[in-house]
């Protein structure tokens, strides 16, 4: 009897290498329960709407995306300046593919209901695996909100950031979550990434899996403008 694979919940701020990671791990046919989007890289009134647009295309449509929080409980560092040039390379690909956002999605999200989402499918999985791919601000207030519930059913947290450049961006944004986390003595693997993901590795990927190859083109056009 094949076993199951493990449930995967994943909070992201939808940055370029996020928007590869949702690629790679749809071809890999992982158990995605639940995509929550966190501030950070993307603007926050778009990352949960283009998150929602990516798991439609990858054919994940039916995976709950929920708006989580806009910002932290306190500022903590300045946006860098590469940052507003990014939200404008992910908006103009947009545009050059003609991708619809989705209108079902609030314009605001917060901290309180990617928590909510998240402790509720932990629950209905029994345990699942965090994916951290942007600040622990959501994932933080789930384990604030019902610490038994967060240590019984999250198996682990995995967080994902550059450290090309000393301590990641994402940990940099709200370093007191990634404390609150390591407060709940649930397992936290940290994985350092490269900052640019090779756009022709996965475009090639994405052709041996027969994706949809607009999915391709627009990893490209982010990466390559």
């Amino acid at each position: 009897q094949a076993s199951i694979p493990e449930a995967i919940a994943i909070d992201t701020d939808m940055g370029y290498d996020d928007v590869a990671a949702l690629v790679m791990i749809s071809a890999a046919s992982a158990n995605v329960k639940l995509v929550t989007t966190v501030h950070g890289v993307c603007d926050s009134s778009e990352a949960a709407p283009l998150a929602q647009c990516l798991l439609a295309t990858l054919g994940l449509q039916s995976v709950p995306v929920i708006a989580g929080a806009s910002s932290a409980s306190k500022e903590f560092m300045e946006l860098p300046k590469w940052v507003p040039k990014h939200r404008e390379k992910l908006s103009k690909a947009r545009s050059l593919l003609n991708l619809q956002m989705g209108g079902s999605l609030p314009q605001q999200g917060s901290a309180d209901a990617a928590a909510e989402a998240l402790l509720k499918t932990a629950e209905d999985c029994g345990q699942i695996t965090v994916l951290a791919m942007g600040p622990l601000t959501n994932i933080a207030a789930a384990a604030l909100k019902d610490p038994d519930k967060f240590r019984r059913h999250v198996r682990k947290v995995v967080v994902a950031g550059d450290t090309a450049k000393g301590q990641p961006f994402n940990v940099r944004l709200n370093p007191l979550a990634l404390e609150q986390v390591f407060a709940t003595q649930v397992p936290v693997h940290l994985v350092g990434t490269r900052a640019r993901p090779d756009s022709e590795a996965l475009g090639a990927l994405l052709q041996l899996q027969n994706r949809d190859r607009v999915v391709a083109k627009m990893l490209r056009t982010i990466l390559e403008q």
